[in-house]
């Protein structure tokens, strides 16, 4: 009894980058971002739909700065600052208005500065180490 053993030549199963493209659309979708913010890749996108994630992105920005970052971090900060001053004697005891306004503007200027940096290809932590 002979046995015939033939070479197997699998034909190619498609292409990786419609599969990396799918893929980088569902992480997308789960993040909450645009496949474009995800991959820098503009080549199925048109004007509006750009300018309508963008604008979708600052607005989840501006929830997350003003639900959480500035109660958490900017408010605290601000009031001991403030705190330490009163003792100090450099001013009263009252907060005033214009020091929560401040801290508020800070932050919103932080943050446009940190887009439009990571925009023009640099990464959030290289920003902040300087």
């Amino acid at each position: 009894m002979s046995v015939r053993i033939a070479d197997a030549n699998p034909s190619g199963g498609g292409s990786h980058a419609a599969f990396a493209r799918r893929a980088l659309e569902a992480s997308a979708v789960g993040t909450g971002l645009t496949y474009d913010q995800v991959a820098g890749d503009l080549t199925q996108a048109n004007y509006s739909s750009l300018r309508a994630g963008k604008i979708e992105f600052r607005r989840l920005c501006e929830q997350v700065q003003y639900g959480m970052l500035i109660p958490m971090l900017v408010r605290p900060i601000a009031d001991r600052f403030h705190a330490q001053g009163a003792l100090l004697g450099l001013w009263g005891t009252d907060v005033p208005e214009g020091l929560r306004v401040l801290s508020a503007q800070i932050v919103r200027q932080a943050s446009a500065a940190t887009l439009d940096a990571i925009r023009r290809g640099g990464s959030a932590t290289s920003i902040v180490r300087g």
